[in-house]
């Protein structure tokens, strides 16, 4: 039996947070590991997240979600009278598994309705093998009904970087979101592949049962035809072919076949190949994702897609702006340029920076005579919740006022309203002459200063502690890592010539960041 606080996101050893990350060519178990208990985030982290580790996670985590209990009849199919009726009128992209096109399979658009009226008679007539076989997939559900709360993620797959990159975005045309619905009849299938920017994903089985295939990364290098491609269906009699496909025999015995059973969850690591068969009528909740633990493998794997780009386009080099045309190839071809993978990283550590550069001057109050952090509610169970820590709270601090119980989640207590990092409208701390500011004044005077820079900053909604981002959760810890992950990553960006070619487009200086992750880190260690 879980209690309340069994979810919650911790990272309680100091090691965890010097601990090294996983780079191709390290090793890994070729099993995946099964889950028949919740397990602690640390547990994840570094048994799994670090270690790059293929594992599977009991029903029991599942259980309580409304669509394992709404989209589901008594008897395990899907519920289609409920989800026609409540999500009928949405259309969403639909990929025929009878066909092929550019190395996957066809897509066009249905009205949910339609397709669930479809997937009821291809399932009454016995699915046909001499008809279309349809897969609803890609549904963007999250992002095309945000007040429907049909599932709640365990907070160790909270740290969603990709998604929490998305949600933040402001721009008029950032409606995209890696939150997605596939629901499927029996035999529908997914093409041989490694998610999007070799980011991890998670799959929930609402309802049916999956049968997987994985190859560990490098072991699908015997899948690639003499051009480099992949092969498309493992079932294909093409692998038998030597003069397409000589290295084959490289791969032989390195498939691992998961059967994926209703409520499970499987977390796929970075750059593990796979290749999906939906065994019954089946329904998943699937999220890409990325966080410090596997953000330097997406940079690598951007890496290697623009060498291979140049390497395409090798005869054009005299041409102007070479190196500007090869990042447009690049995001056309991995959906993010270098000017794309920086902003991403910059959002992330804005975020964090901001909650971070809060608790330090919230601590310089509390040294100098207000209430212990150590002693409001939640901190002695590692629940802070560093993304409530909102200005106006923060201008209380800073005059020694009493916080209120809100700059803290107590794990329970459902948050009614969406909030932001909001404008500080303490206009007295403002325009204050540097030579005449307290430490504490000057660092929210820093912190006033950063602000205004910032356009785009985290919302948090959600009706749960769950809901926020769990680095908030874990306190200042998990918030530390992912700065130094990032800035790794961005000094190696700094060090590739093709990334200068960027550098005037982007909207902030990546040297800038760096000093002020610095600066932060200096306060946190």
């Amino acid at each position: 039996m879980m209690s309340d606080t069994d979810d919650i996101a911790e990272i309680c050893l100091q090691s965890s947070l010097t601990s090294k990350t996983w780079d191709p060519g390290d090793g890994v178990i070729s099993e995946a590991i099964y889950f028949d208990h919740l397990p602690s985030y640390e547990q994840m982290f570094q048994k799994i997240l670090l270690k790059n580790q293929l594992c599977i996670i009991g029903p029991f985590v599942t259980a309580a979600w409304p669509s394992r209990q709404l989209w589901v009849q008594k008897n395990g199919t899907p519920n289609f009278e409920y989800i026609g009726k409540h999500f009928g009128d949405a259309t969403a992209p639909v990929a025929d598994c009878s066909g092929e096109e550019f190395c996957s399979h066809p897509k066009s658009e249905m009205k949910v309705q339609e397709f669930l009226t479809y997937w009821q008679d291809y399932a009454e007539k016995g699915y046909p093998a001499n008809e279309k076989c349809l897969y609803l997939k890609d549904w963007h559900f999250t992002r095309d009904f945000p007040d429907s709360k049909v599932y709640t993620p365990p907070a160790f797959l909270c740290s969603d970087w990709i998604n929490e990159f998305w949600d933040s975005a402001v721009e008029e045309t950032a409606e995209d979101d890696y939150k997605f619905v596939y629901m499927g009849p029996r035999n529908s299938w997914t093409p041989f592949h490694a998610d999007v920017l070799h980011s991890y994903s998670w799959s929930a089985n609402i309802c049916g049962r999956k049968m997987w295939i994985f190859y560990p990364p490098g072991a699908e290098a015997g899948l690639r035809d003499r051009h480099g491609q992949l092969v498309f269906d493992l079932r294909s009699s093409e692998l038998k072919d030597d003069l397409t496909f000589s290295n084959a025999s490289r791969s032989s015995g390195a498939a691992i076949t998961v059967i994926q059973e209703p409520g499970e969850i499987i977390f796929v690591p970075s750059g593990w190949h796979h290749q999906v068969f939906n065994l019954e009528d089946t329904i998943s909740i699937n999220h890409n994702w990325t966080n410090g633990c596997g953000a330097h493998l997406s940079w690598a794997f951007l890496k290697s897609r623009l060498t291979a780009v140049q390497k395409e386009i090798e005869d054009c080099r005299a041409m102007d702006d070479w190196d500007l045309h090869c990042q447009l190839i690049l995001k056309s071809d991995s959906g993010m340029d270098y000017k794309d993978f920086f902003n991403f990283l910059s959002v992330i550590a804005e975020h964090r920076i901001l909650a971070l550069r809060q608790e330090c001057v919230t601590d310089v109050c509390d040294r100098n005579g207000s209430r212990s952090w150590n002693q409001r509610p939640g901190k002695e169970s590692g629940r802070c919740c560093l993304c409530l820590l909102t200005s106006e709270q923060f201008c209380g601090a800073v005059s020694g006022s009493e916080s209120t119980h809100e700059d803290v989640c107590d794990g329970g207590n459902a948050h009614a309203s969406r909030r932001t990092y909001s404008p500080c409208k303490d206009e007295a701390h403002i325009d204050v002459a540097p030579s005449e500011l307290s430490s504490p004044a000057q660092r929210h005077a820093e912190e006033l200063a950063e602000k205004k820079r910032i356009s785009d900053i985290l919302t948090v909604g959600g009706n749960n502690h769950l809901n926020c981002p769990h680095w908030a959760h874990s306190g200042p810890n998990l918030a530390v890592f992912d700065l130094r992950r990032i800035k790794v990553i961005v000094h190696n960006m700094l060090e590739q010539s093709e990334f200068k070619a960027v550098l005037p487009q982007l909207t902030s200086e990546p040297r800038e960041l760096i000093l002020n992750i610095d600066k932060v880190l200096d306060c946190h260690r």
